[in-house]
């Protein structure tokens, strides 16, 4: 599993929180978003941004699912 967060301390501090439930899935901390999509073959977004996080020009074999974006004003994916 791949994270990526708005900073890298916050990305760690979530993957520590993740491995402390000992969930059995391995963790890394991305060192971009460009790096974790490179390596993906899904992204989940779970946040409440009101900007899209996403590029617009996604791999076409990528599955991207939104989640986060509950009001209309957020915008998750382009």
């Amino acid at each position: 599993l791949w994270l990526v967060g708005r900073s890298a301390v916050q990305a760690a501090d979530f993957a520590a929180a993740l491995a402390a439930e000992r969930l059995g899935v391995g963790l890394v901390v991305a060192p971009t978003l460009a790096a974790a999509l490179d390596a993906a073959d899904a992204v989940v977004t779970l946040t409440t941004s009101r900007v899209p996080l996403l590029p617009v020009a996604l791999r076409a074999d990528l599955l991207a699912i939104g989640v986060g974006a509950f009001r209309p004003q957020m915008a998750e994916l382009p």
